[in-house]
């Protein structure tokens, strides 16, 4: 309620991008820190954190990562190859969309400039 709230009022977009965040933290039960994590697909709070506390604190870190350094990180159960592929994968997809995503918004800006 608060957040639609938020979206209606031009002047608490502040508001509305905290709202967002704690919103976040609140569904997946992680600290400030892990947030971008949380944002590759398969990745909750529990993965975020071991992901963060093995080392790899951004979504830069897992794509550049190779499959061997996370799978002897992180615990990933029985599918470990599988699974720490489909983690590089993931991250590669999600940077991928928020450059494709920058660049809208980029292109969108000079549209609308004067000049």
């Amino acid at each position: 309620m608060l957040v639609s709230f938020s979206k209606k009022m031009d002047n608490l977009w502040a508001l509305l991008a905290l709202l967002e965040k704690m919103r976040i933290r609140l569904d997946f039960g992680v600290k400030e820190e892990v947030l971008p994590l949380v944002e590759i697909r398969g990745v909750k709070g529990r993965r975020a954190r071991a992901l963060w506390n093995a080392g790899f604190r951004s979504v830069t870190a897992i794509a550049q990562a190779k499959i061997e350094d996370i799978m002897n990180s992180v615990k990933l159960g029985p599918y470990a190859h599988g699974v720490a592929k489909q983690l590089i994968s993931n991250a590669k997809k999600l940077l991928e969309q928020k450059v494709k995503d920058a660049l809208d918004q980029l292109k969108e800006a000079n549209q609308k400039s004067p000049g």
